[in-house]
């Protein structure tokens, strides 16, 4: 049953374990409205039973794109709080803020995979794609972050993007940044990869950074083969689009919804020879990058770091909850 379809009083599309207790009051988020609800076992099912079952469900149909991802990620993670011992679950978490969060563990042949997502960046201001106010309140992906948006109007593509750039332009490194790039300095086995497209990591003094979805301060030729160059200009009238030697127009060196993300090969790679994969700030929502934590698992030791529990909790052996800028400067400390 597709989640934006729910009706009052329908199973929620969540499979449950046999140990899953049978009701517990919870309250449930949905945009800037938080109702009570209460949620029981039915066959292996999730069902609301509140009598604000019919409020949540019109919250739904009302509620933007996503705050209903969001709602989604919520129920699954109230189905795991449900379905796993007490135990386990105070072994998972950590309080957030965290209070006297231990260095973590990492001995000298330990290969460390670090990806960060957009929460890094939004505690140094830049705004998310997904938050209530985040930049699809503005514009639809569709118009300005995919092939065909930049085929049929590459103006209002360049104009997204410069905006952006010049929002980008005033952020500073936050202590998250910070604290990645001293750990990458002590560490020559960290291999860091991130979402973002912003320069926030290399501000901070990281060394290496794979920025898997592009660079914002880059351009390159939409046709032929010239590397990507740096470029902080902005292009909105009456500025022109520039032009390559060749002749065709300069686009950003953004990965576009429908491309294939850049240098997947070495991100694989680093992957299956990591020992401790970190996850920080990354709702879990986005692929391929919401597989590397399974993938990783395999055979490395999992954590995770934001200020809300990421969509693919389950893969994660431990999760500090709350700002990175908080958590990551006890948690990378030197031993």
């Amino acid at each position: 049953m597709s989640a934006c379809t729910w009706e009052s009083g329908s199973l929620l599309p969540l499979s449950l374990g046999p140990s899953v207790c049978t009701t517990r009051s919870v309250e449930l988020r949905l945009g800037a409205a938080c109702r009570p609800v209460v949620l029981a076992k039915d066959k292996n099912k999730l069902v609301i039973l509140s009598e604000a079952k019919d409020l949540i469900v019109q919250s739904f149909a009302k509620a933007s794109p996503s705050s209903r991802a969001k709602c989604v990620a919520s129920l699954r993670l109230l189905a795991y709080h449900l379905s796993t011992p007490l135990r386990s679950l105070c072994g998972k978490f950590s309080p957030s803020p965290p209070m006297n969060t231990q260095p973590l563990a990492i001995s000298p042949t330990d290969r460390l995979f670090l990806l960060t997502g957009a929460g890094v960046s939004a505690e140094s201001g830049i705004p998310t794609f997904r938050d209530s106010n985040g930049l699809w309140c503005n514009y639809r992906f569709e118009d300005v972050a995919t092939p065909t948006a930049w085929r049929r109007d590459p103006q209002l593509v360049w104009d997204f993007y410069s905006m952006r750039r010049r929002d980008a332009a005033h952020a500073k490194p936050n202590p998250a940044h910070q604290a990645i790039a001293a750990l990458q300095h002590r560490l020559d086995r960290l291999f860091l990869c991130t979402q973002n497209i912003d320069n926030l990591h290399e501000l901070a003094g990281s060394p290496r950074v794979l920025h898997m979805h592009g660079e914002l301060f880059k351009s390159r030729c939409e046709s032929c083969t010239r590397p990507p160059f740096d470029d902080a200009q902005l292009y909105q009238p009456p500025a022109a689009i520039p032009r390559c030697e060749c002749g065709s127009q300069i686009r950003p060196h953004i990965c576009w919804f429908g491309e294939v993300p850049y240098d997947l090969d070495e991100i694989y790679a680093a992957l299956d020879a990591c020992t401790i994969f970190l996850a920080i700030g990354t709702s879990g929502t986005v692929e391929p990058a919401a597989s590397f934590a399974a993938h990783a698992a395999r055979r490395a030791r999992t954590y995770y770091v934001g200020p809300e529990p990421p969509v693919n909790l389950r893969v994660f052996q431990q999760c500090f909850l709350g700002k990175a800028g908080q958590i990551l400067p006890d948690l990378f400390a030197a031993p």
